[in-house]
């Protein structure tokens, strides 16, 4: 009986936790983001993004909620036109999709674009995680690196 009354408390106690989510109307869209080498995390209230940045770079590893069902390439490439990070058709799957522990990425091509997009959910919520690396632009392994250290506070 002692033991039921413990474990039903304990149950109780979990389910009143509020454990932290994304949130776009929050500063850093409340995650935890660390710099990433030379990339430094910043908040973009206006835009609701939080991004890293590199003053070698013109473009930076941008992150946004998202309510689109992105559960797989065929969802992305359904989305993609509407979507901040894309705005237009994808036109071939560059690489990927790769699942990890964070989630899935692909490095998709639009026209004349090479976009990789990281897809994570965090809670209830959906995290794109996103970087313009054809060549010249953001190195693959930097944007992939950043994407998998987000952590909500």
């Amino acid at each position: 009986m002692k033991a039921n009354l413990i474990a039903a408390l304990a149950v109780l106690s979990l389910s009143s936790v509020a454990f932290a989510e994304p949130d776009e109307g929050k500063d850093m869209m409340n995650l935890d983001l660390k710099k990433q080498g030379a990339w430094k995390p910043t908040w973009d209230p206006e835009a609701k993004v939080a991004k890293w940045e590199n003053d070698k770079y013109m473009s930076s590893i941008v992150i946004r909620v998202v309510s689109d069902k992105l559960e797989s390439i065929d969802d992305l490439k359904a989305a993609a036109p509407m979507m901040m990070q894309l705005g237009q058709d994808i036109t071939k799957v560059a690489e990927g999709p790769k699942t990890t522990k964070q989630g899935w990425w692909a490095v998709v091509d639009g026209d004349g674009t090479s976009d990789l997009i990281y897809v994570q959910k965090h809670g209830g919520k959906q995290l794109v995680c996103s970087a313009s690396v054809k060549k010249g632009n953001i190195p693959k392994a930097d944007a992939i690196k950043a994407c998998e250290s987000i952590k909500a506070k």
